[in-house]
């Protein structure tokens, strides 16, 4: 399962601060993940309103960031994840890859967070939203227990980069932490081991003493707080900061402790352009579960 990365520009946007469900939705039209964005900023919100777009071929397409409240299902955006699916579900059929790729999706999503519920727009709402055709039991009834997430660099061309941050954060967390395999794919291990990076960086800076184990649920969200780093700064996070830019394909210099000075700023306000975050050169809680996601 491949999750396509979409450069989409959104306004303000808040964190949600608990992940217990997902709700499914139809689009009741065809068209790209980049329409809805733009239909939902003419309707005065922040930006599309789902997280996730799955096209009928299969497509899993990335919408609002995972991290930030949705808009998507009143009264339950604060904790829940929204998956829109392409077509009119009232009239159309769903073909068997787009029910896959849902599928898939949900069981991905499944393993990252304290799944409760998968439920239907409709289910809470006075809608016919995701339509009467829409697979909902096969989907939910499809669902696997693991999912091969396929390993890609975040962005082509940018093996050299990951692989190196890959041997750093092997590096960096210590021989207690298992290697990972140096080879610039960013995959679940990958993915896991940027987490570790984080955690270890943490010890070392604010003396949390939260497992290294490569999932920031609640203690590591606890731990993490209000604290941030910015400018001027010299800190293991800082480390951790040029770690996680280089394991999502973006080259800067590697120091630890790090020091947060022109070389790292100019990259660091780069990612936070491209992935539509506040561009202040404060790596904050928003920036780094960008960067571990």
């Amino acid at each position: 399962m491949n999750i396509i990365e979409n450069n989409l520009k959104f306004k303000t946007l808040t964190k949600r601060e608990s992940t217990d469900g997902i709700f499914v939705h139809h689009r009741v039209g065809d068209g790209d993940v980049e329409s809805i964005h733009q239909q939902h900023l003419k309707q005065g919100w922040s930006g599309i309103g789902y997280h996730f777009y799955v096209r009928k071929n299969g497509e899993i397409h990335r919408g609002r960031p995972e991290w930030a409240i949705g808009a998507h299902v009143s009264g339950h955006n604060y904790h829940t994840i929204g998956i829109c699916a392409e077509g009119n579900f009232e009239t159309d059929q769903m073909s068997d890859v787009q029910k896959n790729a849902i599928s898939d999706l949900i069981a991905y999503l499944k393993t990252k967070y304290s799944i409760k519920f998968v439920k239907k727009h409709s289910d809470v709402s006075k809608t016919a939203c995701p339509g009467k055709n829409y697979p909902f039991d096969e989907i939910v009834g499809n669902v696997k227990s693991n999912v091969e997430i396929k390993p890609l660099p975040n962005i082509n061309g940018k093996l050299e980069i990951v692989r190196e941050g890959q041997k750093l954060a092997n590096r960096f967390v210590g021989e207690d932490i298992p290697d990972i395999a140096e080879d610039g794919l960013r995959g679940p291990d990958t993915m896991k081991l940027g987490i570790e990076v984080l955690q270890h960086a943490m010890n070392l800076d604010y003396h949390v003493g939260i497992a290294v184990d490569g999932y920031f649920e609640a203690k590591s969200k606890a731990a993490f707080g209000h604290h941030y780093v910015q400018y001027g700064e010299t800190q293991y996070m800082v480390s951790a900061l040029e770690i996680l830019l280089k394991l999502k394909g973006y080259d800067c210099k590697f120091e630890c402790p790090g020091v947060f000075w022109n070389d790292l700023k100019k990259v660091f306000a780069q990612y936070q352009h491209n992935y539509q975050l506040t561009e202040d050169c404060v790596a904050g809680y928003c920036s780094f579960m960008s960067l571990i996601h």
